[in-house]
């Protein structure tokens, strides 16, 4: 049987410990160690932003932000994913033979 990863929730409140003394790269290094992924909400990044010294909301942002953890998708997607799951197995006849992602990738992928 697969051993699962650890995933971890950083606290908003930590994050901005983490930038404060620059160790983003520490962590990215231990939980790479570790086999944990570091997972980042976008509730996370918006309270982030709203952190009133431009100093310290550029520096948490760059540590909450990296490539290398798992941003989870906020809430509404994951219930719009299942509707359309359903959509598409009671009426397949509505789904959109080829669909155009541009948009929805950009969106989708913009983090900050």
């Amino acid at each position: 049987m697969k051993k699962k990863q650890l995933r971890i929730l950083i606290d908003t409140n930590i994050w901005s410990e983490i930038a404060k003394v620059d160790a983003g790269h520490d962590l990215a290094r231990v939980a790479r160690k570790a086999s944990a992924g570091i997972l980042v909400t976008p509730t996370m990044v918006e309270e982030i932003r709203a952190i009133p010294d431009r100093a310290r909301r550029v520096k948490a942002l760059r540590a909450v932000t990296q490539p290398t953890w798992t941003r989870l998708m906020p809430e509404p997607y994951t219930e719009c994913s299942e509707l359309k799951a359903e959509i598409k197995r009671l009426r397949p006849e509505w789904v959109i033979a080829n669909p155009n992602f541009k948009e929805v990738n950009r969106l989708r992928y913009d983090w900050v």
